[in-house]
């Protein structure tokens, strides 16, 4: 048995059963490259963020934020579910009554990205990156 065939072919497999990370940042970049990045998640759930649904709020809430390019907006993220009208189970952890929700889906299509980093007190904690303006269409009131 050649290993080459083997390797390639589960290589496909894999490609076409998994959707890979996108990654916009050279630092996001350089960390998947070493394997540091986090896992992806997959294409269907829901995404939960706290407080005010603009662009100027995810900037602001986000680790890092330059023009309109946001790094490490926190939320939580969910594979349970992925009807909108859910969300409300989904936001342990979450400070306030305020929430914009997504589904990861439609933050997958703006090009944005989702990683998970959970919290010894929320499992559900995630990091969406992307640009901020396009964030701000998607995450919107439930």
């Amino acid at each position: 048995m050649d290993t080459t065939t083997s390797f390639d072919q589960a290589a496909r497999a894999r490609t076409f059963t998994r959707r890979p990370c996108r990654l916009f940042y050279k630092t996001t970049m350089m960390l998947a490259v070493f394997g540091l990045a986090g896992p992806c998640l997959a294409t269907d759930g829901l995404v939960i963020r706290g407080g005010t649904c603009s662009a100027d709020a995810f900037k602001t809430g986000a680790e890092s934020a330059q023009d309109d390019n946001i790094i490490g907006l926190s939320a939580n993220c969910t594979t349970a579910s992925k009807s909108k009208s859910d969300y409300a189970a989904y936001t342990k952890g979450i400070k306030g009554d305020k929430f914009c929700v997504a589904t990861m889906q439609s933050i997958e299509k703006i090009n944005a990205t989702i990683k998970l980093a959970p919290l010894d007190d929320n499992k559900l904690h995630c990091l969406v990156s992307g640009k901020a303006s396009k964030l701000a269409n998607v995450l919107t009131k439930p």
